[in-house]
């Protein structure tokens, strides 16, 4: 049954944002020429082929001492990607006050109780690996320097330089505010989207035995994530009654699907325009359906078309 034939009905985008635009976030953006966002490797959230550990995302939104998720790990998690955008040109470092990293990620009160926040949080992004905190001796803020993403330890690079698979966020996910509005849900699925993302037509939706596969996350963090994302106005959902097969028998079973806003897809090439890649007809339980103009498609894993660097498969993970 093809999108077309269903009687889908895309549901309203809920409430306005009231999260003012961060003063430190445009104020970067001004400066920067690039306009190219954060790069962020898909490795970082999502799981080889046949293995059962953690993603590095799934791991950093887990605090060590409960061994489940919490607040902490949404702040990690946004501080992680910020430092991604800020430190994205070489040599890869920043020194910056607690302060406007606060501002930055929309944290309340950043003179006070958000420099706090940020501080305890830098330190735990230093001790798992993902960056290197450096005390200024000259009471200058502490310097940071970035580590690949992973959590491997290693020195930063720029992953199209290593030739690996990876997405940009785009700059409005920091000069919007959003950031601010968003917990550790529904970023890790707002960077799950984009993963996904092919073009602005693109449409995705999610099984649950896949999804918890490949990302290593719970269907409770899938759907209180995407909600807040449809909430906040960052993407937007339709659903539509279809005819699946379920246990060998064909069933009609509801179906949502989801697509991140022009606002917050990722940004486009400064170069020539990549073709259009058409959907392999596969039934790989690994990959989520992609509608796209009204049709409904499978993609191959990995085959991406982000034109910005190096796209191999993701069968090389």
């Amino acid at each position: 049954m093809t999108v077309d034939s269903m009687h889908a009905q895309k549901e309203a985008v809920g409430r306005v944002s009231n999260q003012p635009t961060s003063s430190a976030a445009q104020q970067f953006a001004d400066r920067s020429t690039a306009k190219a966002g954060a790069p962020i490797r898909s490795a970082f959230l999502l799981n080889p082929p046949q293995t059962k550990g953690k993603t590095p995302m799934a791991d950093l939104l887990t605090s060590k001492s409960s061994g489940s998720g919490g607040r902490g790990g949404g702040t990690r998690l946004a501080l992680l990607l910020s430092a991604l955008w800020v430190g994205a040109a070489p040599p890869h470092t920043s020194t910056r006050a607690t302060s406007w990293w606060a501002d930055l990620i929309g944290l309340p009160e950043p003179a006070t109780r958000g420099t706090r926040t940020v501080s305890s949080n830098l330190h735990e992004l230093h001790s798992r690996g993902f960056i290197t905190l450096t005390p200024s001796t000259d009471g200058r803020p502490n310097r940071i320097d970035l580590l690949n993403e992973t959590g491997s330890r290693q020195q930063y690079q720029q992953p199209y330089r290593t030739g690996e698979h990876y997405k940009r966020i785009p700059e409005t996910l920091w000069t919007t505010g959003k950031i601010g509005e968003l917990d550790g849900r529904a970023l890790a699925m707002y960077l799950i989207l984009l993963y996904y993302h092919r073009d602005p037509d693109t449409w995705t939706w999610f099984s649950s035995e896949s999804f918890r596969q490949r990302h290593s996350l719970s269907d409770n963090l899938r759907t209180k994530g995407l909600n807040l994302l449809v909430q906040t106005g960052v993407a937007q959902r339709k659903e539509a009654y279809v005819d699946a097969d379920l246990d060998g028998e064909y069933r009609t079973t509801r179906r949502r699907w989801y697509q991140l806003m022009p606002t917050y897809q990722p940004p486009k090439s400064p170069g020539k325009p990549v073709p259009k890649r058409v959907g392999d007809a596969t039934d790989d339980i690994l990959n989520p359906a992609v509608t796209r103009r009204g049709r409904t498609a499978r993609f191959n894993a990995g085959a991406d078309d982000d034109p910005w660097g190096s796209t191999p498969r993701e069968s090389a993970f």
